[in-house]
């Protein structure tokens, strides 16, 4: 659905689950006016059908016009490596997988970019741990005066002596100076972590050798926000573009350009690589807000606050796409409200069903 663009904007009201709904209704609509037979109920169900589906339309057809505030903007490069799975975690292809990075960000700021976005898991090293890939991208940076926002992951060693990883993602500030940091909050069950991982370990060697293989990062707990040039931005990670409840809360604290970035090489040439840009399309049009995504093999790509994609890369190409972005600051009745629409439709539904005396079969 994400294409057809006057129908995805009621997202912006109800999330993606007034899409939905509106799907489900009116295919029940039609499926009723199959069925029935009195003529009078056909009608009210057509009716319907056609309020509901017309009425969506046309006031989505009048948000895909209606202009929004905006409060400055920035020329962003976005990075795409093209690095596919089996070379990106190659020892010998660290330092070059880099320095590919570093040319297409090189390219980039010749071509205006203030800020350079690399991809999820871009740099396979320790940035806090490893001096000369510190300052190789604060070199970067300051040489080429741009905000570099980078997927690189955290490690920490608490007092219990016992390390913690995160997923995550940093900004460098045009004096190479660190300046944001976020932890990935939502990871990917049984590829960034295993649930209820204790009971593997009851199956005896074939359980725990199942598991054996799947990393152990622990999960970041804060809505994060960097700031560049004076705005707020909001950076999300991978396949937490696909919940409309993480994403809201940076939009509602602030959040005025979201930045995603992922690594879908993992996919290979499938349809996920597409799937996954169109669930993200949603948060964009949701809070309103302009959403820019690097992603390590594609789909690299600008959505506007409307849903439209803009400038997607081809899969594995090793490209750097550069596009002018609006700051948007206004809240949406979804960034304000939250999922009451999707909560209002469960309630609705337990009431109706506690309501109702179900038929025998005939």
């Amino acid at each position: 659905q994400h294409r057809h663009l006057p129908f995805i904007q009621i997202a912006s009201v109800a999330a993606v689950y007034g899409v939905s709904f509106l799907v489900a209704a009116a295919s029940s609509l039609l499926a009723y006016v199959a069925v029935e037979r009195r003529p009078r109920r056909r009608r009210a169900a057509l009716a319907g059908l056609v309020v509901l589906v017309g009425g969506t339309w046309a006031w989505g057809s009048a948000q895909l016009s209606a202009p929004l505030p905006e409060s400055g903007r920035i020329r962003v490069g976005l990075v795409q490596g093209g690095i596919r799975q089996e070379d990106k975690w190659v020892p010998e292809n660290a330092w070059s997988n880099v320095g590919r990075h570093v040319e297409l960000s090189v390219q980039a700021a010749g071509e205006g970019a203030r800020l350079v976005v690399w991809p999820e898991s871009a740099v396979p090293f320790q940035f806090d741990g490893d001096p000369l890939l510190a300052e190789t991208l604060q070199g970067l940076a300051r040489g080429q005066g741009i905000y570099l926002f980078f997927g690189n992951d955290d490690v920490e060693a608490p007092a219990d002596g016992v390390p913690r990883i995160y997923v995550g993602a940093k900004l460098l500030d045009p004096r190479g100076e660190l300046v944001y940091r976020y932890r990935k909050i939502q990871l990917v069950p049984f590829g960034e972590y295993v649930p209820l991982r204790p009971l593997f370990t009851l199956g005896g060697r074939v359980g725990a050798k199942l598991v054996a293989e799947v990393s152990d990062f622990s999960p970041g707990s804060e809505h994060t926000l960097a700031e560049v040039d004076g705005r707020k931005l909001a950076g999300f990670i991978c396949y937490e573009a696909i919940f409309p409840a993480l994403v809201r809360p940076f939009a509602a604290k602030g959040a005025q350009l979201f930045v995603n970035i992922t690594n879908d090489a993992w996919y290979g040439t499938t349809s996920a690589p597409h799937q996954h840009l169109a669930m993200a399309v949603f948060r964009a049009v949701e809070n309103r807000r302009w959403l820019v995504r690097a992603a390590n093999t594609g789909i690299t790509a600008v959505v506007d606050p409307w849903g439209r994609v803009l400038g997607p890369t081809r899969l594995f190409a090793q490209t750097v796409l550069v596009r002018d972005v609006p700051f948007l600051a206004g809240r949406t009745p979804y960034t304000r409200y939250g999922d009451v629409f999707g909560w209002g439709c469960l309630a609705a539904t337990l009431g109706l069903l506690a309501a109702t005396r179900v038929a025998p079969f005939r």
